[in-house]
């Protein structure tokens, strides 16, 4: 868990130093948006097969208009409660364990 005051350079020391293989970016209506679209832009430069969650928590309006916006940025997916966010990293965890478990030529 990294604070907001972080610049976003810190944030991709960060994750450079711990090898995370997903980041949750959170982010509170009304605001932060453009401050999300930016981080998941320079961590999806950085990082091209980092999974980015962002979670707009309560965020539901406009949610159609807002995921194209944030997956154009980067991100991977964008929950907007806390079971759609752990539910996305299960799902991703259990699928990149499949793939690595897999027989060789078999498909997951």
């Amino acid at each position: 868990v990294l604070t907001t005051r972080l610049l976003p350079s810190d944030v991709i020391r960060h994750v450079a130093s711990s090898g995370a293989s997903a980041v949750v970016i959170s982010n509170m209506p009304p605001g932060g948006q453009p401050q999300t679209m930016y981080l998941c832009r320079i961590l999806r430069d950085q990082y091209p097969q980092l999974l980015i969650v962002v979670s707009r928590w309560g965020g539901r309006a406009d949610y159609d208009e807002r995921l194209v916006r944030i997956r154009k940025a980067g991100a991977s997916y964008l929950t907007t409660t806390l079971a759609q966010t752990l539910a996305q990293l299960h799902a991703s965890t259990d699928h990149d364990t499949a793939q690595v478990n897999a027989p060789e030529g078999s498909r997951v």
